[in-house]
């Protein structure tokens, strides 16, 4: 098998992979729900390595793995479990603190 570049804004979860499944967003980056190549982030969030706004289901998993990462609200920001790439401002900086997933 040969191996393939991984897309822009990207990079493989190891050495010798086949597949552009393997490619995680690199950080500052994210994988929207559906696409095929990494996006910036959105504003009023942060995005780990690894960010897909597919991985709803992991939210609430203690110990993700940077397959299962999500981006994350920052500071003086939020958004709803149902939408949560959906982000707002907040009223006040101090109900919204950050470095938090959606909901």
């Amino acid at each position: 098998a040969t191996c393939r570049r991984c897309p822009p804004g990207s990079t493989a979860t190891g050495i010798g992979k086949t597949s552009v499944r393997s490619c995680l967003c690199e950080q500052g980056q994210y994988m929207p729900t559906g696409a095929s190549r990494c996006q910036p982030c959105p504003e009023g969030m942060s995005c780990p390595r690894g960010s897909n706004a597919a991985n709803t289901a992991h939210l609430s998993v203690v110990r993700k793995t940077e397959e299962q990462e999500f981006p994350k609200l920052r500071a003086g920001f939020w958004s709803s479990a149902s939408e949560p790439m959906s982000i707002f401002a907040c009223r006040s900086a101090e109900k919204c603190p950050g470095d938090r997933y959606p909901g």
